[in-house]
C-alpha cells in the first residue's frame, strides 16, 4: 500500500459467516481500513499479495 502500510486479507472461521474482506493496515499505528470485500467468483486483484 505504502511504505507504512501493508494488505491483509482475513476470512471467517466457518464459510457459513460473512465473506473474506481484505484491509489495509498502518503498521506504525495498527490502524486499518476495509479495502473491499472478496468476491466470491475469485476475481479479484490485491496490490501486494501474492498467490
Amino acid at each position: 500500500m505504502n511504505a507504512t502500510g501493508v494488505t491483509v486479507p482475513a476470512g471467517p472461521e466457518s464459510s457459513r459467516a460473512s465473506a473474506p474482506v481484505v484491509y489495509a493496515v498502518d503498521v506504525r499505528t495498527g490502524r486499518s481500513r476495509e479495502v473491499f470485500a472478496v468476491r466470491e467468483d475469485g476475481l479479484n486483484v490485491v496490490p501486494g499479495l501474492g498467490r
